[in-house]
């Protein structure tokens, strides 16, 4: 093995994160569409497609550095409309929670010498993260200028995102 147990697992939860992120965005997209938002259905569904693209990467990854792994299992995911503000609260803690789980991985790269792990992701993923992080709050932003109003947020969000 070219890395760690320690890199393994923490690739590892990152790969079941970012199914996980894509499942919920899928979720999302579903449940915007079935209330008539159909574009920014569209647009989480867009993120559910960038979030299996973070997944290949890391699989990608470690079988390029000849790792044998077992992925895990993903967790159920459950998402329930309560409103735009709810909506955009919960996209932000998971890109934040994706940026957090990526700096482990970075730190301990650094910490090992791992010089090509730490490369990969900061070259492949952190840099995306970090777009990824603004996009979210610019979702929360909008819900919360809309007052949780949901025509509001739509005429807003297509304005500004779309």
């Amino acid at each position: 093995m070219n890395i760690s147990q320690e890199m393994l697992n923490l690739f590892i939860r990152q790969i079941i994160h970012e199914d996980a992120n894509k499942n919920l965005y899928l979720k999302i997209s579903s449940v915007l569409k079935n209330m008539g938002l159909n574009k920014i259905g569209i647009f989480f569904a867009e993120q559910a497609d960038g979030e299996y693209g973070h997944k290949k990467i890391l699989i990608d990854y470690l079988n390029d550095r000849n790792v044998n792994f077992e992925m895990g299992s993903i967790p159920e995911v459950n998402y329930e409309f309560k409103g735009v503000i709810d909506l955009g609260t919960i996209y932000v803690e998971r890109e934040k929670g994706t940026t957090s789980m990526l700096k482990d991985i970075t730190h301990l790269a650094l910490m090992d010498g791992d010089d090509l792990t730490y490369q990969h992701i900061m070259e492949t993923l952190i840099k995306e993260q970090i777009e990824e992080e603004s996009t979210s709050q610019t979702v929360l932003d909008i819900a919360n200028l809309a007052q949780d109003d949901i025509f509001k947020f739509s005429v807003m969000f297509e304005q500004n995102l779309l």
